[in-house]
C-alpha cells in the first residue's frame, strides 16, 4: 500500500513561505500581505502546518512542517517589539508542529488501521490547539502591548520548544506493527 498524504494541500516551495528554523528569526522584509487597514493590530502573522505521509510496505514517512506565510502576513507599524511578538506566533506554531510530530511518532499503527484518518484527527486536535494558544497568547499579552506578559510568553514558548526538542526533526518514520 502506497499512501501520499498532504494535509493542507501544498506540495511546492516558493518565496511566499519560510521555514520554520531556531537559527533564522523573521524580519519585516518577509511581511508581504496587504494591510488589514480595519484592524487595530499592527501587524498579523500567518502560519501553515503541512504534513506529507508516504506509508508503504512496513513503514510510514512523515514529514511535519512548519511555515510562515509572507504574502498573508502584513505590518502597519515596523519596531523590534512588535516583530518580536510576531516571530512568537511563528514560534508557537511550531510548537503545534512539534507537538504534532510527538503524537504522530508515538502512536501505535498496524497494517488495518485507517492510518490517514488517524492523522487527520490528530493533526485537527493540535490545530485547535495552536487557535487557541494563539488567542490566549494575544489575549493575555493585549498584542503585545503588555512588556511583563510579552516576557513571560517570551520564556514559556523557548521552555516549551525546548522541552519538545526531541521532536525538531521534520522527518521521521515509524514502522508499522
Amino acid at each position: 500500500m502506497i499512501l501520499n498524504c498532504f494535509l493542507c494541500f501544498s506540495s511546492f516551495q516558493n518565496n511566499s513561505r519560510v521555514l520554520w528554523s531556531p537559527d533564522k528569526k523573521l524580519n519585516w522584509n518577509q511581511f508581504n500581505g496587504i494591510p488589514n487597514t480595519s484592524s487595530t493590530e499592527s501587524a498579523a502573522t500567518k502560519t501553515r502546518i503541512e504534513i506529507g505521509v508516504i506509508s508503504k510496505k512496513q513503514i510510514v514517512e512523515f514529514n511535519v512542517q512548519c511555515f510562515f506565510e509572507s504574502s498573508k502576513s502584513w505590518a502597519k507599524t515596523k519596531d523590534s517589539f512588535i516583530l518580536l511578538h510576531e516571530q512568537i506566533h511563528f514560534d508557537i506554531a511550531e510548537v503545534a508542529a512539534r507537538n504534532l510530530r510527538k503524537e504522530l511518532s508515538e502512536l501505535k499503527y498496524t497494517n488495518e488501521m485507517d492510518i490517514k484518518s488517524i492523522i487527520k484527527d490528530v493533526y485537527h486536535k493540535n490545530v485547535k490547539f495552536l487557535i487557541n494558544y494563539q488567542t490566549k497568547y494575544d489575549s493575555e499579552t493585549n498584542h503585545s502591548r503588555n512588556e511583563n506578559k510579552q516576557k513571560i510568553w517570551e520564556e514559556r514558548v523557548s521552555e516549551l520548544l525546548n522541552n519538545l526538542k526531541n521532536y525538531s526533526n521534520t522527518k521521521f518514520i515509524v514502522k508499522l506493527n
